[in-house]
């Protein structure tokens, strides 16, 4: 895949969330409009009012992709900010500026308001690929051999982790395990979410409903285990065809791996933080630190240390385990809860928000050959801004809370 430059439109592997992207004239920047299809069944796997947060972030991946390329031994840090909801239109532009220093920046709008930004940098093979050390306060075979045991059942490679020590080795790192093909594994022989070429068995999986999702197939992680140092969680397979598949076969995309702690996130703050099963929860920010492409053969699992969910607003780490308990990667989850209520009531003086700011009621959108202007203004007429310029908007969340 090629880097993108100024003048040549990168190649884009596999049908997703964008249009192509097109260069800015004069500037080493790039913009698209996102795909919103309400009839998507992974990111309206039930109706929503607003576009889902996992769709920008699918967006954000793809365009890094399509730029700068992600090579399987490629590591991706990325932090991504929800600025404000997204709705549902006018259309959305994501704006990618230059790589600078090996970072890129990216900006979701709706009209001239960003509703999301964020930077990512792809490092070439840091830290060998992905190999890693063990997950900070675990034993190391603890998170993955509890994986294996509660999404993958008993059997040849299921639930090997001893609680003491990497598989393949004694008392030291050893190098992420690969699960031969044919064996009992959690997240990669076993098939797609603990069963072998699809859903027919949805047994091993969490509860949909406890990850805010309907459809089984788009639940990404295995029902959490306890083990003694916090919570693990199978990151399961999706299906073939299914949006968070990633254009390379045989490998796990860093968008499923991001779905997954966003489930996992949501089915703690319910099941430990005690948020009631009608919470609204809103998505704030994301930090990612994960290799590219993890090969789809290896087991994977998210671990918890245990903490303190608040009641309203919380704060998840999760390590990402591979193999016989190796550290691979990292994710960060800020989001807020609101009771149905109250949620009403955000929605209510957000799109009172957005209709001020040119995003709702009005299906004109960023383009590069018209740049968007702001409403004008009874004091002084607003003056013409291109989406570089856009104001980043006060976070609506953050005023509900």
């Amino acid at each position: 895949m090629q880097a993108g430059r100024a003048g040549h439109v990168p190649h884009q592997d596999h049908d997703g969330p964008l249009h192509p992207l097109v260069p800015l004239p004069g500037a080493d920047e790039w913009l698209t409009d996102l795909c919103v299809d309400q009839t998507d069944p992974f990111f309206f796997d039930h109706p929503l009012d607003h576009v889902p947060g996992m769709l920008l972030v699918c967006a954000m991946a793809e365009t890094v992709r399509g730029l700068d390329g992600l090579p399987a031994s490629s590591r991706v840090k990325a932090v991504v900010n929800f600025r404000a909801m997204p709705e549902l239109r006018p259309e959305l532009a994501l704006l990618a500026g230059p790589a600078q220093e090996g970072r890129r920046g990216l900006r979701v709008l709706q009209g001239t308001s960003v509703v999301a930004d964020g930077s990512v940098v792809v490092l070439s093979r840091a830290r060998g690929g992905w190999e890693a050390e063990p997950p900070s306060g675990a034993a190391p075979g603890a998170a993955a051999g509890a994986a294996g045991g509660s999404a993958g059942g008993s059997g040849a490679g299921a639930g090997t982790g001893t609680g003491t020590e990497p598989a393949g080795g004694s008392g030291a790192v050893a190098r992420a395990e690969e699960v031969p093909t044919g064996s009992a594994d959690p997240a990669g022989a076993r098939g797609v979410h603990g069963t072998r070429g699809g859903h027919d068995d949805t047994g091993d999986q969490a509860r949909a409903t406890l990850v805010h999702r309907t459809r089984p197939e788009n639940v990404m992680i295995g029902e959490p285990a306890t083990v003694e140092a916090g919570i693990t969680a199978a990151v399961l397979l999706p299906p073939p065809g299914h949006a968070l598949r990633g254009p390379h076969p045989g490998s796990r995309p860093v968008e499923a791996l991001i779905e997954a702690g966003r489930q996992l996130s949501v089915w703690l703050s319910h099941r430990l933080g005690g948020w009631p099963p009608d919470t609204r929860i809103l998505w704030l920010k994301l930090t990612a630190d994960l290799p590219a492409a993890l090969p789809s053969s290896l087991r994977v699992a998210l671990h918890w240390q245990s903490g303190h969910i608040p009641d309203d607003r919380a704060r998840v780490r999760f390590d990402v385990i591979a193999g016989g308990g190796v550290k691979v990667g990292s994710l960060v989850y800020v989001s807020k809860a609101m009771r149905p209520a109250e949620y009403a009531r955000f929605r209510a003086e957000a799109q009172i928000e957005a209709r001020a700011g040119g995003r709702v009621g009005d299906r004109t959108h960023v383009r590069p050959q018209a740049p968007a202007e702001p409403p004008a203004r009874v004091s002084a007429p607003a003056p013409v801004q291109t989406p570089a310029q856009a104001p980043v908007q006060p976070n609506p969340y953050r005023s509900a809370v």
